[in-house]
Protein backbone atom coordinates (compact mmCIF):
# COMPACT_ATOMS: atom_id res chain seq x y z
CA UNK A 1 0.00 0.00 0.00
CA UNK A 2 1.50 3.38 -0.99
CA UNK A 3 0.47 6.93 -0.07
CA UNK A 4 0.75 10.24 -1.93
CA UNK A 5 3.06 12.91 -0.52
CA UNK A 6 0.14 15.01 0.89
CA UNK A 7 -1.36 11.91 2.49
CA UNK A 8 1.98 10.99 4.05
CA UNK A 9 2.27 14.50 5.46
CA UNK A 10 -1.20 14.27 6.97
CA UNK A 11 -0.47 10.89 8.52
CA UNK A 12 2.81 12.19 9.93
CA UNK A 13 1.05 15.18 11.49
CA UNK A 14 -1.57 12.88 13.02
CA UNK A 15 1.21 10.65 14.30
CA UNK A 16 2.89 13.61 16.00
CA UNK A 17 -0.41 14.70 17.49
CA UNK A 18 -1.07 11.32 19.05
CA UNK A 19 2.51 11.02 20.27
CA UNK A 20 2.45 14.43 21.87
CA UNK A 21 -1.04 14.19 23.27
CA UNK A 22 -2.25 17.12 21.17
CA UNK A 23 -5.45 15.45 20.05
CA UNK A 24 -7.33 17.21 22.83
CA UNK A 25 -10.70 15.81 21.90
CA UNK A 26 -9.31 12.34 22.64
CA UNK A 27 -7.32 13.13 25.76
CA UNK A 28 -8.19 12.11 29.32
CA UNK A 29 -7.10 14.42 32.13
CA UNK A 30 -7.31 13.96 35.87
CA UNK A 31 -10.68 15.33 37.05
CA UNK A 32 -10.36 18.80 38.58
CA UNK A 33 -11.72 19.74 41.98
CA UNK A 34 -15.27 21.04 42.26
CA UNK A 35 -13.92 24.45 43.19
CA UNK A 36 -12.38 24.93 39.78
CA UNK A 37 -14.21 27.17 37.35
CA UNK A 38 -13.36 24.82 34.48
CA UNK A 39 -15.68 21.85 34.03
CA UNK A 40 -14.01 18.54 34.82
CA UNK A 41 -13.90 15.94 32.02
CA UNK A 42 -16.08 12.88 32.30
CA UNK A 43 -14.46 9.96 34.15
CA UNK A 44 -13.78 6.71 32.35
CA UNK A 45 -16.33 4.93 34.54
CA UNK A 46 -19.99 5.45 33.86
CA UNK A 47 -21.99 4.37 36.92
CA UNK A 48 -25.37 4.94 35.33
CA UNK A 49 -25.77 1.38 34.06
CA UNK A 50 -25.10 -0.91 37.01
CA UNK A 51 -25.77 -4.03 34.91
CA UNK A 52 -23.12 -3.09 32.38
CA UNK A 53 -20.78 -1.87 35.10
CA UNK A 54 -20.84 -5.33 36.69
CA UNK A 55 -19.57 -6.99 33.52
CA UNK A 56 -15.84 -7.81 33.48
CA UNK A 57 -13.41 -5.06 32.53
CA UNK A 58 -12.08 -6.49 29.26
CA UNK A 59 -15.57 -7.23 27.97
CA UNK A 60 -16.69 -3.66 28.69
CA UNK A 61 -13.60 -2.28 26.98
CA UNK A 62 -14.15 -4.51 23.93
CA UNK A 63 -17.70 -3.19 23.65
CA UNK A 64 -16.42 0.38 23.65
CA UNK A 65 -17.89 1.20 27.04
CA UNK A 66 -16.28 3.44 29.65
CA UNK A 67 -13.68 1.63 31.74
CA UNK A 68 -11.60 2.49 34.79
CA UNK A 69 -8.29 1.29 33.30
CA UNK A 70 -6.86 -0.55 30.31
CA UNK A 71 -7.41 -4.34 30.40
CA UNK A 72 -4.49 -6.66 29.55
CA UNK A 73 -3.88 -10.21 28.41
CA UNK A 74 -1.23 -11.84 26.19
CA UNK A 75 -1.51 -13.91 23.04
CA UNK A 76 -0.22 -17.44 23.74
CA UNK A 77 -0.21 -16.52 27.43
CA UNK A 78 -0.73 -20.17 28.37
CA UNK A 79 2.14 -22.35 27.23
CA UNK A 80 5.77 -23.33 27.40
CA UNK A 81 7.10 -20.14 28.98
CA UNK A 82 5.29 -21.14 32.20
CA UNK A 83 6.72 -23.69 34.62
CA UNK A 84 3.20 -24.76 35.59
CA UNK A 85 2.59 -25.74 31.95
CA UNK A 86 5.87 -27.63 31.67
CA UNK A 87 4.99 -29.54 34.84
CA UNK A 88 2.01 -31.08 33.02
CA UNK A 89 3.99 -32.44 30.07
CA UNK A 90 4.71 -35.79 31.70
CA UNK A 91 1.01 -36.38 32.36
CA UNK A 92 -0.19 -35.02 29.00
CA UNK A 93 2.73 -35.60 26.61
CA UNK A 94 1.12 -34.38 23.36
CA UNK A 95 -0.35 -31.03 22.44
CA UNK A 96 -3.61 -32.59 21.37
CA UNK A 97 -3.97 -34.28 24.76
CA UNK A 98 -3.32 -30.97 26.52
CA UNK A 99 -5.83 -29.13 24.35
CA UNK A 100 -8.49 -31.84 23.96
CA UNK A 101 -8.69 -33.38 27.44
CA UNK A 102 -11.00 -30.97 29.30
CA UNK A 103 -9.26 -31.12 32.69
CA UNK A 104 -5.90 -30.35 31.05
CA UNK A 105 -7.18 -27.57 28.78
CA UNK A 106 -9.03 -25.90 31.64
CA UNK A 107 -6.06 -26.06 34.01
CA UNK A 108 -3.71 -24.63 31.36
CA UNK A 109 -6.19 -21.90 30.40
CA UNK A 110 -6.25 -20.77 34.02
CA UNK A 111 -2.49 -20.75 34.61
CA UNK A 112 -1.84 -17.17 33.36
CA UNK A 113 -4.72 -15.89 35.51
CA UNK A 114 -3.32 -17.61 38.57
CA UNK A 115 0.26 -16.45 37.91
CA UNK A 116 -0.22 -12.95 36.49
CA UNK A 117 -3.81 -11.92 37.19
CA UNK A 118 -4.52 -11.12 33.53
CA UNK A 119 -7.90 -9.59 32.72
CA UNK A 120 -8.73 -12.14 30.04
CA UNK A 121 -8.49 -15.94 29.92
CA UNK A 122 -8.41 -17.47 26.45
CA UNK A 123 -9.29 -21.08 25.78
CA UNK A 124 -6.17 -23.26 25.50
CA UNK A 125 -6.69 -24.79 22.09
CA UNK A 126 -5.51 -24.35 18.49
CA UNK A 127 -6.92 -22.95 15.27
CA UNK A 128 -6.65 -26.49 13.83
CA UNK A 129 -8.75 -28.04 16.62
CA UNK A 130 -12.06 -28.06 14.65
CA UNK A 131 -10.51 -29.71 11.56
CA UNK A 132 -11.12 -33.36 12.61
CA UNK A 133 -14.82 -32.53 12.99
CA UNK A 134 -14.68 -31.44 9.33
CA UNK A 135 -13.03 -34.71 8.28
CA UNK A 136 -9.41 -33.50 8.33
CA UNK A 137 -7.08 -35.10 10.86
CA UNK A 138 -3.77 -33.50 11.87
CA UNK A 139 -0.70 -34.07 13.98
CA UNK A 140 1.26 -31.48 15.98
CA UNK A 141 4.72 -32.56 17.09
CA UNK A 142 6.28 -31.17 20.25
CA UNK A 143 8.63 -29.21 17.99
CA UNK A 144 5.56 -27.39 16.67
CA UNK A 145 5.70 -29.06 13.26
CA UNK A 146 2.28 -29.80 11.78
CA UNK A 147 1.33 -32.60 9.39
CA UNK A 148 -1.92 -32.82 7.38
CA UNK A 149 -2.64 -34.94 4.32
CA UNK A 150 -2.98 -32.13 1.75
CA UNK A 151 -5.96 -31.23 -0.40
CA UNK A 152 -4.88 -30.08 -3.86
CA UNK A 153 -7.67 -31.02 -6.26
CA UNK A 154 -11.45 -31.02 -6.44
CA UNK A 155 -11.83 -34.75 -5.88
CA UNK A 156 -9.83 -34.57 -2.64
CA UNK A 157 -11.92 -31.62 -1.52
CA UNK A 158 -15.20 -33.37 -2.28
CA UNK A 159 -14.27 -36.51 -0.37
CA UNK A 160 -12.44 -35.11 2.61
CA UNK A 161 -13.64 -31.65 3.73
CA UNK A 162 -17.20 -31.80 5.08
CA UNK A 163 -19.78 -29.20 5.96
CA UNK A 164 -20.38 -29.16 9.73
CA UNK A 165 -23.25 -27.63 11.68
CA UNK A 166 -23.06 -26.00 15.09
CA UNK A 167 -24.85 -29.01 16.56
CA UNK A 168 -22.26 -31.37 15.06
CA UNK A 169 -19.43 -29.26 16.51
CA UNK A 170 -21.18 -29.48 19.87
CA UNK A 171 -20.84 -33.27 19.67
CA UNK A 172 -17.52 -33.66 17.87
CA UNK A 173 -15.76 -30.89 19.81
CA UNK A 174 -17.56 -31.49 23.09
CA UNK A 175 -14.29 -30.98 25.00
CA UNK A 176 -14.21 -27.34 23.82
CA UNK A 177 -17.74 -26.73 25.04
CA UNK A 178 -17.01 -28.41 28.37
CA UNK A 179 -13.98 -26.21 29.11
CA UNK A 180 -15.70 -22.98 28.07
CA UNK A 181 -18.79 -23.75 30.14
CA UNK A 182 -16.77 -24.61 33.22
CA UNK A 183 -14.56 -21.52 32.91
CA UNK A 184 -17.53 -19.21 32.36
CA UNK A 185 -19.33 -20.72 35.36
CA UNK A 186 -16.23 -20.26 37.49
CA UNK A 187 -15.86 -16.60 36.48
CA UNK A 188 -19.56 -15.94 37.03
CA UNK A 189 -19.73 -17.40 40.54
CA UNK A 190 -20.07 -14.67 43.14
CA UNK A 191 -17.58 -16.38 45.45
CA UNK A 192 -14.88 -16.72 42.79
CA UNK A 193 -11.52 -15.03 43.17
CA UNK A 194 -11.70 -13.80 39.57
CA UNK A 195 -15.10 -12.16 39.02
CA UNK A 196 -13.56 -9.52 36.73
CA UNK A 197 -12.18 -12.03 34.22
CA UNK A 198 -13.37 -12.11 30.60
CA UNK A 199 -13.47 -15.43 28.76
CA UNK A 200 -12.15 -15.37 25.19
CA UNK A 201 -12.62 -17.92 22.45
CA UNK A 202 -10.84 -17.97 19.10
CA UNK A 203 -10.92 -19.36 15.59
CA UNK A 204 -8.68 -19.40 12.54
CA UNK A 205 -9.90 -17.58 9.46
CA UNK A 206 -10.39 -19.30 6.08
CA UNK A 207 -7.21 -18.34 4.23
CA UNK A 208 -4.89 -19.35 7.06
CA UNK A 209 -6.69 -22.67 7.57
CA UNK A 210 -6.62 -23.23 3.81
CA UNK A 211 -2.83 -22.86 3.78
CA UNK A 212 -2.56 -25.79 6.17
CA UNK A 213 -4.96 -27.89 4.10
CA UNK A 214 -3.14 -27.18 0.84
CA UNK A 215 0.47 -27.12 2.07
CA UNK A 216 -0.02 -29.98 4.52
CA UNK A 217 2.12 -28.07 7.01
CA UNK A 218 3.01 -24.56 8.13
CA UNK A 219 4.13 -22.90 4.91
CA UNK A 220 6.08 -19.96 6.29
CA UNK A 221 9.54 -21.44 5.77
CA UNK A 222 8.79 -22.51 2.19
CA UNK A 223 6.81 -19.44 1.10
CA UNK A 224 3.45 -21.26 0.71
CA UNK A 225 4.27 -22.55 -2.80
CA UNK A 226 1.29 -24.86 -3.23
CA UNK A 227 -1.46 -22.44 -2.35
CA UNK A 228 0.21 -19.73 -4.44
CA UNK A 229 0.19 -22.15 -7.37
CA UNK A 230 -3.47 -23.00 -6.83
CA UNK A 231 -4.50 -19.35 -6.48
CA UNK A 232 -2.93 -18.76 -9.88
CA UNK A 233 -3.88 -21.97 -11.70
CA UNK A 234 -7.13 -23.04 -10.03
CA UNK A 235 -8.70 -20.09 -8.19
CA UNK A 236 -12.10 -21.77 -8.32
CA UNK A 237 -10.82 -24.66 -6.20
CA UNK A 238 -9.25 -22.31 -3.67
CA UNK A 239 -12.49 -20.35 -3.38
CA UNK A 240 -14.45 -23.56 -2.90
CA UNK A 241 -12.18 -24.45 0.01
CA UNK A 242 -12.43 -20.96 1.46
CA UNK A 243 -16.21 -20.87 1.10
CA UNK A 244 -16.75 -24.16 2.90
CA UNK A 245 -14.27 -23.23 5.62
CA UNK A 246 -16.05 -19.90 6.10
CA UNK A 247 -19.39 -21.53 6.76
CA UNK A 248 -17.85 -24.09 9.12
CA UNK A 249 -15.89 -21.48 11.05
CA UNK A 250 -19.00 -19.39 11.65
CA UNK A 251 -20.71 -22.45 13.11
CA UNK A 252 -17.69 -23.29 15.27
CA UNK A 253 -17.42 -19.70 16.51
CA UNK A 254 -21.10 -19.60 17.43
CA UNK A 255 -20.67 -22.91 19.28
CA UNK A 256 -17.87 -21.33 21.33
CA UNK A 257 -19.94 -18.24 22.10
CA UNK A 258 -22.96 -20.28 23.14
CA UNK A 259 -20.67 -22.36 25.36
CA UNK A 260 -19.51 -19.28 27.24
CA UNK A 261 -16.99 -17.23 25.24
CA UNK A 262 -17.67 -13.51 25.77
CA UNK A 263 -15.17 -12.12 23.25
CA UNK A 264 -13.86 -13.85 20.13
CA UNK A 265 -10.47 -13.36 18.49
CA UNK A 266 -10.13 -14.41 14.85
CA UNK A 267 -6.68 -15.17 13.43
CA UNK A 268 -5.68 -14.85 9.78
CA UNK A 269 -2.06 -15.41 10.71
CA UNK A 270 -0.66 -16.02 7.23
CA UNK A 271 -2.70 -13.44 5.28
CA UNK A 272 0.33 -11.14 5.39
CA UNK A 273 2.18 -13.51 3.06
CA UNK A 274 0.11 -12.75 -0.05
CA UNK A 275 0.25 -9.65 -2.22
CA UNK A 276 -2.50 -7.04 -2.28
CA UNK A 277 -4.22 -8.56 -5.32
CA UNK A 278 -4.45 -12.02 -3.79
CA UNK A 279 -5.37 -10.57 -0.40
CA UNK A 280 -8.33 -8.71 -1.93
CA UNK A 281 -9.50 -11.86 -3.73
CA UNK A 282 -8.73 -14.71 -1.33
CA UNK A 283 -8.45 -13.23 2.17
CA UNK A 284 -10.54 -10.14 2.92
CA UNK A 285 -13.89 -11.33 1.46
CA UNK A 286 -13.76 -14.46 3.63
CA UNK A 287 -12.66 -12.51 6.71
CA UNK A 288 -15.72 -10.33 6.19
CA UNK A 289 -17.95 -13.33 5.57
CA UNK A 290 -16.95 -15.01 8.83
CA UNK A 291 -17.18 -11.87 10.97
CA UNK A 292 -20.53 -10.94 9.43
CA UNK A 293 -21.78 -14.46 10.14
CA UNK A 294 -20.70 -14.25 13.77
CA UNK A 295 -22.29 -10.83 14.24
CA UNK A 296 -25.45 -11.96 12.49
CA UNK A 297 -25.99 -14.62 15.15
CA UNK A 298 -24.36 -12.80 18.08
CA UNK A 299 -24.35 -9.05 17.38
CA UNK A 300 -23.26 -8.07 20.89
CA UNK A 301 -20.15 -10.28 21.03
CA UNK A 302 -17.01 -8.26 20.24
CA UNK A 303 -14.70 -9.68 17.58
CA UNK A 304 -10.94 -8.98 17.47
CA UNK A 305 -8.97 -9.65 14.26
CA UNK A 306 -5.24 -10.30 14.03
CA UNK A 307 -2.73 -10.88 11.23
CA UNK A 308 0.84 -11.87 12.09
CA UNK A 309 3.50 -9.57 10.61
CA UNK A 310 4.37 -10.84 7.14
CA UNK A 311 6.06 -9.43 4.03
CA UNK A 312 2.87 -7.64 2.96
CA UNK A 313 1.43 -6.68 6.35
CA UNK A 314 4.35 -5.25 8.34
CA UNK A 315 4.45 -1.64 9.47
CA UNK A 316 0.69 -1.23 9.32
CA UNK A 317 0.13 -2.00 5.65
CA UNK A 318 -3.04 -4.03 6.27
CA UNK A 319 -4.52 -2.11 9.21
CA UNK A 320 -7.02 -0.17 7.11
CA UNK A 321 -8.09 -3.36 5.33
CA UNK A 322 -8.58 -5.11 8.67
CA UNK A 323 -10.71 -2.21 9.88
CA UNK A 324 -13.03 -2.87 6.92
CA UNK A 325 -13.73 -6.50 7.85
CA UNK A 326 -16.50 -5.72 10.34
CA UNK A 327 -14.33 -6.58 13.33
CA UNK A 328 -14.79 -4.46 16.44
CA UNK A 329 -11.09 -4.38 17.29
CA UNK A 330 -7.92 -4.63 15.22
CA UNK A 331 -5.00 -6.31 16.98
CA UNK A 332 -1.85 -4.46 15.93
CA UNK A 333 1.42 -6.33 15.39
CA UNK A 334 4.71 -5.18 16.90
CA UNK A 335 6.18 -3.74 13.65
CA UNK A 336 4.10 -0.54 13.77
CA UNK A 337 4.05 2.17 16.42
CA UNK A 338 0.65 2.27 18.10
CA UNK A 339 0.42 6.04 17.66
CA UNK A 340 0.84 5.58 13.92
CA UNK A 341 -1.81 2.83 13.99
CA UNK A 342 -4.18 5.34 15.60
CA UNK A 343 -3.36 7.84 12.90
CA UNK A 344 -3.95 5.35 10.09
CA UNK A 345 -7.37 4.48 11.53
CA UNK A 346 -8.29 7.99 12.67
CA UNK A 347 -11.19 8.16 10.21
CA UNK A 348 -12.93 5.36 12.09
CA UNK A 349 -12.71 6.03 15.82
CA UNK A 350 -15.25 3.28 16.53
CA UNK A 351 -12.63 0.66 15.63
CA UNK A 352 -10.83 -0.51 18.75
CA UNK A 353 -7.14 -1.34 19.04
CA UNK A 354 -5.31 -4.18 20.75
CA UNK A 355 -1.58 -4.61 21.20
CA UNK A 356 1.24 -4.28 20.74
CA UNK A 357 4.35 -4.69 22.90
CA UNK A 358 7.17 -6.47 21.08
CA UNK A 359 7.39 -10.06 22.42
CA UNK A 360 11.14 -9.99 21.81
CA UNK A 361 11.45 -7.08 24.22
CA UNK A 362 9.36 -9.02 26.72
CA UNK A 363 11.68 -12.00 26.32
CA UNK A 364 14.97 -10.10 26.60
CA UNK A 365 14.06 -7.38 29.08
CA UNK A 366 15.46 -5.93 31.23
CA UNK A 367 12.54 -5.11 33.53
CA UNK A 368 13.09 -1.34 33.47
CA UNK A 369 12.97 -1.36 29.66
CA UNK A 370 9.79 -3.47 29.68
CA UNK A 371 8.21 -0.91 32.03
CA UNK A 372 9.43 2.03 29.96
CA UNK A 373 8.10 0.74 26.65
CA UNK A 374 4.86 -0.49 28.21
CA UNK A 375 4.28 2.99 29.64
CA UNK A 376 5.00 4.51 26.23
CA UNK A 377 2.41 2.17 24.70
CA UNK A 378 -0.15 3.13 27.34
CA UNK A 379 0.45 6.84 26.80
CA UNK A 380 0.01 6.44 23.03
CA UNK A 381 -3.47 4.99 23.65
CA UNK A 382 -4.55 7.49 26.26
CA UNK A 383 -8.11 8.65 25.68
CA UNK A 384 -8.84 5.93 23.13
CA UNK A 385 -11.99 3.92 23.74
CA UNK A 386 -12.19 0.22 22.98
CA UNK A 387 -8.57 -0.54 23.85
CA UNK A 388 -6.97 -3.75 25.08
CA UNK A 389 -3.29 -4.02 25.92
CA UNK A 390 -1.53 -7.09 24.57
CA UNK A 391 1.59 -8.17 22.73
CA UNK A 392 2.13 -7.62 19.02
CA UNK A 393 2.55 -11.40 18.56
CA UNK A 394 2.41 -14.49 20.74
CA UNK A 395 4.68 -14.65 23.77
CA UNK A 396 7.99 -16.46 23.14
CA UNK A 397 8.42 -19.86 24.85
CA UNK A 398 11.62 -18.77 26.62
CA UNK A 399 10.20 -15.57 28.10
CA UNK A 400 10.91 -15.33 31.85
CA UNK A 401 7.73 -15.32 33.91
CA UNK A 402 9.00 -12.29 35.83
CA UNK A 403 9.03 -10.33 32.57
CA UNK A 404 5.43 -11.24 31.76
CA UNK A 405 4.36 -10.34 35.29
CA UNK A 406 6.13 -6.98 35.02
CA UNK A 407 4.22 -6.21 31.80
CA UNK A 408 0.84 -7.10 33.30
CA UNK A 409 1.46 -5.22 36.54
CA UNK A 410 2.68 -2.12 34.69
CA UNK A 411 -0.55 -2.00 32.68
CA UNK A 412 -2.81 -2.66 35.65
CA UNK A 413 -1.17 0.00 37.83
CA UNK A 414 -1.24 2.69 35.13
CA UNK A 415 -3.22 5.78 36.13
CA UNK A 416 -5.26 6.84 33.13
CA UNK A 417 -5.82 10.24 34.71
CA UNK A 418 -2.14 11.11 35.19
Amino acid sequence: MSYSVPMRCCLFLLYLCFQGGLARNLSIDRPMSSSSSVAAPQPLVDHKDDTTRNDPLLLRAARGEDVERFPVWMMRQAGRHMQAYRNLLHKYPTFRERSEIPEASKAISLQPLERYGVDGVILFSDILTPLPAMGIDFDILESGRIHIEPIRNQDQLNHRLHRVSKEEFRVKCAFVGTVLKELRQQFSTTTTTSPNTTLLGFVGLPFTLATYLVEGETGVSTGFPNIHRLMKDDPKLVKSILSLLSDNIVQYACFQIESGAQVLQVFDSWAGHVNDEYYAEFCQPYQQRVIHGIHQHHPHVPVIIYIAPGPYSKRGRRLEALAQTGADIVSVDYTVDMALARALLSDNESIGLQGNLDPELLRKGPLNEIRRQTLALLKSLKGKRRCIINLGHGISPDTPEAHAKCFVETVQSYDVYS
